[in-house]
């Protein structure tokens, strides 16, 4: 799988979780055939549910020793300049399933998205 099926694929799951907590998707990044379009550059989904605007960036890559903040903080400028009440601004990385820990204490953990709140 090519990196920009594996980035479509994460953002589907994204957008299919927020489905299930009653969120309706207003935009989602389009592929185009000379890269990708996204809200601001910053953006994969932006979701509203009654008077919440959310506004999501997925990846689909994290590593304990980063946590992209090259990329919060473009999301911190973009919320102070153009951020308004009822708007929440998160950063979603993926975690894929592996085993975690050493020894007795091995176990087994799911995929699952770390929700960042900007």
């Amino acid at each position: 799988m090519n990196r920009a099926k594996k980035g479509y694929r994460k953002e589907y799951l994204a957008r299919l979780e927020l489905e299930k907590e009653g969120w309706k998707t207003l935009f989602k990044s389009q592929r185009i055939r000379f890269g990708r379009i996204d809200f601001a550059e910053l953006f994969d989904i932006i979701s509203v549910k009654e008077n919440t605007w959310r506004f999501i960036s997925v990846k689909h890559y994290s590593s304990a020793q980063t946590k992209y903040p090259m990329h919060q903080n473009q999301i911190k400028e973009f919320l102070s300049k153009h951020g308004l009440g009822g708007m929440i601004f998160e950063l979603w990385l993926w975690h894929k399933p592996a085993w975690r820990g050493r020894g007795k204490n091995k176990h087994w953990q799911e995929a699952h998205f770390e929700k960042i709140k900007i």
